[in-house]
């Protein structure tokens, strides 16, 4: 049996959480208030931590090498689905964010679990 963290986020209108986890991809669901047809693009960056031997203490970095991207439409009604392609279980930097025709508009910014929890720890 494996368990997943599940984690409601809130913040300018935009709600989101971790869906469902299989061994391939990992489901993130939410709303917004955002028209129907609007795109988003969602980014999910793991959090390292590692021990700084100078300062005697642990020192959080994005990964350079784990970062996972995919792309959602919302519906009528303003929610959304983005499948992200499964990576290992951790702290991730998860990104919502409106696309724009220059650039991205980021809508929220948060911190979850990603993964089954048992392998996270």
């Amino acid at each position: 049996m494996t368990i997943a963290i599940v984690l409601v986020l809130i913040a300018q209108g935009v709600e989101f959480r971790a869906g469902d986890m299989t061994q391939t991809s990992w489901s993130i669901r939410g709303t917004t208030r955002l028209q129907a047809d609007a795109e988003l693009r969602v980014i999910a960056v793991r959090i390292e931590r590692r021990w700084d031997a100078e300062h005697a203490q642990f020192t959080e970095l994005k990964s350079d090498a784990v970062r996972l991207c995919a792309s959602a439409v919302t519906t009528h009604g303003g929610s959304f689905e983005a499948a992200l392609k499964a990576g290992p279980a951790g702290d991730y930097e998860v990104v919502v964010a409106q696309c724009g025709a220059d650039e991205d508009r980021v809508l929220i910014r948060r911190r979850t679990v990603l993964g089954h929890a048992a392998r996270a720890f």
